[in-house]
């Protein structure tokens, strides 16, 4: 079967005296190498039975696995195939399969991995118990399969140390570190020490020291005896690496460890068709059933708007032998428009429900059973921030959010940028440009004055006053909202347009409790109302101020946030905001990292060259739509210290001239 090196992992090597009891010991994986690429496609695909047999394998975990051919596109997409599968007592078993020509490479530490199962987190933890998370993106693609884009090291986002020297943690890759933690059962001397030695001197170029065993993320499963023989392996493979003397420093304070190529999602063209959710059309909607429509209205959300909603179960037809369904039911003056753009949504974006429209008027879309993510981040902040399996989860979908935004993107600016001018309002500008016109949105929310510790200043004052946020100064709120409304005019915003969903932040995703079979949990986008062809970065705004900087925008329903201090300086006609950018927020800039590396420099990189130059000259369009979301998005009247916590950090996003600005100011709030 070609098969030259084979590895086992899994806890029946790292904790062999457990034997076959214990939940542990079901942990078997594994690895395959194969001299060449091809030879994967042999062995999969007409050496099958034989695999199976060699693995103990009766089911498959996937049985429709195909491993696509040399003589088609999708060929060039992956490096190695994961294969998995039961055996008759039911334990699982899997292993990656992977070519010598993978490793042939001195630059290359990219693993893209065809698979069914769909896991973007790999969890760790030091000697002293703490946490990290192993981020890496995935491509869905066709016939339910993914491709996982793995890379040899991870590495956090921390910086640098008081020496001057690149302090973050490192740490091996999940496919990495199978193969530097496992027993090579064949193939040790001639390829799997060559292998492991590749892998530590990605290792120790990424990190700047060795790798010991405390390195590698399966090492608190090892049993001593195992961490001894580990020891003195890697202190043999290490001895030929020389890494030049430097400062030991660590800084610990992160807990996500990035791939340091980061850009290969970008480079997959998925076909991954949508999975739209609607109503049988058996279930008709007749005077009498209309009668049963009307439900106790659900009570809302603090994260959804002001519709109505309400659900019921609607009885199967008779004579079918349907089941009883649940419908969540919303009251809409624009049913038909919304109706009409969930089916156009469908067409770029996964997981997005068609609703019927019922004699009343109402919609009825298919009850689905989860919570927003909003509501999740939510609990995960006042859980005290401890709960890392959520936190985790929160990220996963924060990957396949930013995953689904970019195909979306790509799919409907491929060819040529749509250029014509868009005179009049789209649903998006009531975001943005309706709501600077004239101050419309100040004026509805604080038309009775703003309130600096018992002084009620009038609105027209307030805004009229320069401000100064952390030692720097900027314009009146005035200023900022007359230039911000000039340049989010929408005939200033019609080009560069992309079909996005408008409002696509964290409180209009919908993830379920429970995982499937891939490890995926049931996602579901909700609120259609804005979208459509729009700005790009407009469409980019809403889910980059929202989700990243959750606490700042819901700081009235969050207690331990770092202080603020503002003060009105009549002398001088200023208001002064000092605010601490210590920032808590891990699970924020992790989000960051998500969208800023998975989303916004794929979709630059994609942009570039012939297709209008990228996204630079529209950069100060995203840094006035932050703007708006920052100041004009809630109403924090009674709350004064949120509101002057949107005002900080939408003031310094609306000087932002360039994309470089943008990430400083995140640096300067205490993001990196």
């Amino acid at each position: 079967m070609n098969i030259i090196a084979a590895l086992l992992g899994g806890s029946s090597v790292y904790r062999p005296a457990e034997g076959d009891s214990g939940q542990r010991s079901r942990d078997w994986d594994g690895a395959l190498i194969v001299a060449r690429k091809i030879d994967i496609f042999t062995l999969v695909n007409e050496h099958r039975s034989s695999l199976m047999a060699m693995l103990d394998i009766e089911h498959e975990e996937h049985p429709s696995l195909q491993v696509p051919s040399p003589t088609i596109a999708r060929w060039n997409d992956f490096d190695a195939v994961r294969f998995a599968g039961f055996t008759n007592a039911g334990k699982k078993k899997s292993v990656k399969i992977l070519s010598m020509e993978s490793f042939s490479s001195p630059t290359n530490t990219t693993l893209n991995i065809l698979s069914f199962k769909d896991k973007r987190i790999f969890d760790s933890s030091t000697p002293q118990g703490k946490i990290y998370h192993r981020v890496r993106q995935a491509s869905r693609i066709e016939d339910g399969l993914c491709i996982l884009h793995d890379q040899l090291i991870f590495k956090a986002e921390t910086g640098f140390c008081a020496h001057g020297n690149d302090a973050g943690v490192a740490g091996f890759g999940p496919t990495a570190d199978l193969l530097m933690s496992g027993v090579w059962i064949i193939g040790d001397a001639t390829y799997g020490q060559s292998i492991q030695s590749r892998i530590l001197r990605c290792y120790a170029a990424v990190a700047g020291r060795h790798a010991t065993v405390e390195t590698m993320a399966r090492f608190p499963r090892f049993s001593h005896a195992h961490r001894q023989w580990l020891s003195d392996r890697l202190l043999g493979l290490n001895a030929a690496i020389r890494i030049p003397a430097r400062c030991e420093c660590i800084i610990g304070d992160d807990v996500f460890l990035f791939g340091s190529n980061h850009r290969v999602a970008s480079k997959i063209d998925s076909k991954v068709q949508c999975q739209e959710r609607r109503l049988p059309p058996e279930y008709q909607f007749n005077k009498e059933v209309v009668k049963l429509l009307q439900g106790p209205v659900i009570q809302p959300s603090i994260f959804s708007s002001n519709s109505t909603n309400w659900t019921i179960t609607l009885a199967p037809p008779q004579g079918t032998d349907l089941e009883a369904v649940k419908l969540f039911c919303k009251r809409s003056n624009f049913a038909q428009h919304e109706r009409a753009i969930a089916e156009q949504a469908a067409i770029f974006y996964p997981h997005i429900q068609i609703p019927s429209v019922a004699p009343s008027g109402d919609l009825l879309y298919p009850h689905f059973e989860g919570k927003s993510e909003a509501e999740r981040r939510l609990s995960f902040i006042r859980a005290g921030r401890s709960d890392w399996r959520l936190s985790a989860s929160i990220m996963e979908i924060e990957m396949i959010r930013a995953e689904d935004m970019l195909r979306a993107y790509r799919r409907s600016l491929e060819g040529s940028i749509k250029s014509e001018s868009t005179s009049g309002s789209r649903p998006i500008d009531r975001f943005y440009h309706t709501r600077l016109i004239d101050n419309a949105r100040f004026k509805k929310f604080y038309s009775d004055g703003v309130e600096i510790h018992g002084r009620v200043l009038p609105l027209t004052t307030f805004l009229s006053l320069r401000l100064k946020v952390n030692g720097h100064f900027y314009p009146s709120l005035n200023e900022i909202s007359l230039q911000a409304a000039r340049v989010l005019h929408p005939e200033a915003t019609s080009l560069l347009q992309a079909f996005g969903l408008g409002d696509a932040h964290c409180a209009n995703v919908m993830v379920s409790g429970s995982r499937g079979l891939d490890n995926r949990r049931e996602l579901l986008y909700v609120d259609y109302d804005a979208a459509g062809y729009h700005s790009v970065v407009l469409d980019l705004a809403k889910p980059f101020y929202n989700d990243i900087f959750f606490e700042t925008l819901y700081a009235d329903l969050i207690q331990d946030l770092p202080a603020i201090q503002y003060t009105l300086n009549g002398e001088a006609n200023l208001i002064e905001i000092n605010m601490s950018t210590a920032s808590q927020d891990q699970l924020a800039s992790g989000i960051l990292n998500i969208k800023r590396r998975y989303l916004m420099e794929p979709l630059f990189e994609f942009l570039g060259g012939d297709r209008g130059g990228g996204l630079g000259e529209h950069i100060p369009q995203f840094a006035y739509a932050l703007f708006s979301c920052a100041c004009l998005a809630r109403n924090f009247k009674g709350q004064w210290a949120s509101l002057f916590r949107n005002i900080a950090v939408g003031v310094m996003f609306s000087q932002a001239k360039n994309l470089e600005g943008i990430w400083a100011c995140c640096r300067m709030l205490g993001f990196h």
